[in-house]
């Protein structure tokens, strides 16, 4: 499965979980983040998932800003293939979904985050829609 496949699995879940805005693979150089797959609900509620379908791409966002701290979802996952990433092996703040290659198994639920930046999620929002043909 390729990253891009796995953002639109990430995508029809949170659709499937009630986020009536969802986009996967959220590009725009004026944000200091870029979500693999960010959703919003009808109460503002947002959901971050960030795709990794190797060990290495885990590791190597360890020391990435925006997973030391984050400016956007009051919820936040990774998406990983089963079994790539250990329930232990999470880092604080994020959850665990799981794609067994059916079906996306919430492993470890994410803390909702209550500091976030209402602005950059915002902008966000605004270019997406904007950009959105």
């Amino acid at each position: 499965m390729t990253h891009c496949e796995l953002c639109e699995v990430g995508k029809k879940w949170l659709e499937r979980k009630g986020y009536v805005v969802a986009f996967s693979e959220l590009r725009n150089i004026l944000m200091h983040q870029h979500p693999d797959v960010i959703g919003w609900s009808c109460r503002g509620v947002s959901c971050l998932i960030e795709v990794k379908i190797s060990r290495s791409d885990y590791n190597r966002d360890a020391k990435k800003p925006h997973v030391i701290s984050p400016t956007v979802g009051k919820s936040r996952y990774y998406l990983v293939p089963k079994g790539l990433i250990k329930p232990c092996e999470i880092r604080d703040g994020w959850g665990l979904l799981e794609y067994d290659g059916k079906r996306v198994h919430k492993t470890v639920d994410s803390p909702e985050h209550l500091k976030r930046s209402v602005n950059d999620e915002c902008a966000m929002l605004v270019y997406a829609l904007r950009n959105r043909r």
